[in-house]
């Protein structure tokens, strides 16, 4: 039951999520946009600032030791990816929580990647991310709490434009020139990983006050309509 308004007001906190919201799916562009608006864009300028760093660090400095360099780099990018996937595999053991099962085995398809065992691994991987997230959107009443993360969410969006920078670098018309571009990829493929560690360090649910007010490790960015709060807000236009 939730506690009746002081002074004939509403509990509803703007921004938040009104009576119900967490607890039914949105369609598929809602959901889209919903994960778009958890996302703090201030950060978008992070990736293509480090791959500018790591672009001159490569021709100045690394690019003399090339090949033991994407070696070292390699490995470096494996031990971070199974770090990343042991944290949410050890959370989803600590709390039960299926999103952290989801996640882990989002960390791990990147993790699969790395390995090259197929020729199609590449598209398996592409594959299993559609269907994760499909997931995720099915599930979105029981991972709502997780999704509107901000801090998780711009974790997530970092690691998904320095991979989009790597795969531009891994194009051929980058590979046949300076080999400048071979390293600087392996280094970028590395801070995407690490960002991927970061979304797992700060992911979680949306703490809430007994207001409603998200408080703790994320702001609520968006929140689903339902029946139920269309009705009030329409019963409020009506009484005013």
């Amino acid at each position: 039951m939730e506690p009746e308004p002081e002074n004939g007001g509403s509990n509803r906190v703007p921004g938040s999520p009104g009576p119900g919201a967490a607890r039914v799916r949105p369609t598929f562009f809602r959901f889209a946009v919903g994960l778009l608006a958890a996302i703090d864009w201030r950060w978008v300028w992070l990736p293509p600032v480090l791959f500018g760093v790591e672009l001159g660090l490569t021709y100045f400095w690394f690019l003399e030791n090339v090949s033991q360099g994407k070696v070292l780099l390699e490995t470096t990018s494996l031990v971070v990816l199974w770090g990343v996937v042991l944290v949410g595999l050890w959370r989803a053991a600590r709390t039960r929580a299926p999103f952290w099962l989801w996640l882990s085995l989002l960390m791990a398809a990147l993790l699969f990647r790395e390995y090259h065992l197929l020729k199609a691994s590449t598209s398996i991987v592409y594959a299993t991310l559609v269907v994760l997230w499909l997931v995720a959107w099915r599930a979105y009443p029981t991972f709502a709490e997780y999704l509107q993360n901000r801090r998780f969410m711009t974790a997530l969006m970092l690691m998904c434009l320095s991979y989009v920078i790597t795969q531009t670098l891994d194009i051929d018309t980058f590979k046949k020139g300076h080999g400048v571009f071979g390293a600087t990829e392996e280094l970028m493929e590395l801070s995407g990983h690490g960002f991927a560690l970061l979304a797992v360090l700060v992911a979680g649910p949306i703490a809430r006050g007994k207001s409603g007010e998200a408080q703790g490790r994320g702001k609520l960015a968006y929140s689903v309509p339902t029946p139920e709060s269309g009705t009030s807000s329409q019963a409020r236009r009506s009484s005013s």
